[in-house]
């Protein structure tokens, strides 16, 4: 079976966690299974060896016109979505564009092409249920072949600053000397991290604590974040998941406005935190966030007296992380979840 997929070289992360990745791990593992890479100029013929061709969050009138040739040209098609893009907040500034009622209305016209779509998360399929017929959740799963687990965990960090006392006293920025914690993203976050702003000002400015942004501009963490320190996103997808091993970072928090889009999104950050051996930290009340190997906070307030309490000791440091890689590999490896994307290709000839 010839699967055409959409390169989104603007979204390297859909690109990896929603099509291309786990269709390039399947076309690997599976006998039968070949990939190709499509781009909206891609001639016809291209198009019409496919057996099937995947979308990712397809709008206006270019993919709707593709989809429609596609459709011409007896090719299968599934649509792939991971955001709810059909309610983006105002503090988003893609909102300037996905809210606007055509883009919306494009949105669903390209849905009903579809012969299958695949959603990343149960939040999405009810609000695509009403649209189409055939709904599939498939979570984003984790490659654990292209990103296997760090195989060296630290030491619970309370206890590996105890261990240095003389050592702090002399280098206050040792970084074996400080608890560590990380954040990445985009702009497209402020309003998130604006939820926690005390948090981020006591940790920034605590003796025994840094703070390290991965993702935003360097002028826009010093104007809002002072004291943090920050670097850009590396040029290569896959060097991300290395850059957070060599972040070095202890724990990694990930606040988030309560907003329809943004319940409807996907755990990635905690899973790219267990991979690399990070505890990772986020708001109560998020579906996708709730499972074993995720820490939860109520407020701003609450997550400063919980760090407090961690500078003192982190006795489930290792059993955190532990419990979220077992769950990683029963829940989100790749391979099983592509079990799903099998059955969903196969149905669609019969």
């Amino acid at each position: 079976m010839v699967i055409g997929v959409l390169e989104n070289k603007d979204s390297p992360a859909t690109n990896y966690y929603v099509d291309l990745g786990p269709l390039m791990r399947l076309a690997k593992t599976r006998p039968g299974y070949e990939i190709v890479t499509l781009t909206a100029n891609s001639g016809w013929a291209e198009y019409a060896q496919c057996d099937v061709v995947v979308f990712s969050r397809p709008n206006g009138d270019t993919m709707f016109g593709l989809m429609r040739d596609c459709k011409q040209m007896k090719c299968k098609v599934v649509v792939v979505h991971d955001d709810l893009l059909t309610n983006v907040p105002l503090t988003n500034p893609a909102s300037a564009h996905f809210n606007r009622e055509e883009v919306k209305k494009s949105t669903w016209e390209c849905l009903k092409l579809a012969d299958h779509v695949i959603v990343t998360t149960p939040v999405l399929k009810a609000e695509f249920d009403p649209h189409h017929h055939a709904v599939t959740v498939i979570p984003n799963g984790v490659d654990l072949t292209f990103t296997p687990f760090t195989k060296e965990i630290k030491r619970n960090p309370a206890e590996r600053i105890r261990n240095i006392p003389k050592e702090h006293e002399i280098n206050p920025q040792n970084p074996d000397a400080l608890i560590k914690i990380l954040w990445r993203g985009s702009m497209t976050h402020g309003a998130d991290m604006k939820t926690i702003d005390s948090f981020w000002q006591w940790a920034s400015g605590h003796k025994d604590t840094t703070v390290g942004f991965i993702g935003m501009p360097a002028w826009y963490v010093a104007t809002h974040h002072p004291g943090v320190l920050s670097r850009d996103w590396r040029p290569f997808f896959f060097n991300y998941f290395e850059e957070l091993r060599n972040t070095g970072a202890d724990y990694g928090i990930f606040p988030l406005v309560n907003h329809p889009f943004n319940h409807a999104k996907s755990g990635n950050f905690a899973a790219e935190l267990l991979v690399a051996g990070i505890v990772p930290y986020a708001p109560a009340g998020f579906a996708e966030f709730n499972h074993p190997g995720v820490r939860h906070y109520e407020s701003s307030q609450k997550l400063i007296l919980e760090f407090y309490n961690l500078l003192n000791d982190d006795a489930d440091y290792h059993l955190t992380i532990a419990e979220g890689r077992e769950w990683i590999e029963r829940e989100r490896d790749v391979n099983k979840l592509n079990l799903k994307r099998v059955e969903i290709f196969e149905s669609l000839f019969i």
